[in-house]
């Protein structure tokens, strides 16, 4: 099967240049696409690896609500959020 020929702009830029994306609903709940792993995890502080950064999550009750080898759901209440280069 081969590519359509503009299969490039039919891939959003972010996940083809390895850049994670992060999807916040408030601040209450955050998705993560193109992690490579968990570093900390704890109530008040959670770090995500990405191919390009770290992601850190501060706040209250903070947990995983989901979890893949490529992407990650975390709830809680949002308190800041740090890319770590």
């Amino acid at each position: 099967m081969r590519k359509p020929k503009d299969f490039e702009k039919l891939i959003p830029a972010t996940l083809s240049s390895g850049l994670p994306v992060v999807e916040m609903k408030g601040n209450r709940e955050m998705t993560i696409e193109g992690s490579t792993g968990v570093l900390k995890y704890e109530q008040e502080n959670i770090k995500i690896n990405t191919k390009m950064m770290v992601i850190s999550v501060k706040g209250r009750n903070l947990k995983l609500k989901y979890l893949s080898s490529s992407s990650l759901i975390i709830e809680g209440t949002f308190l800041s959020l740090e890319y770590i280069m």
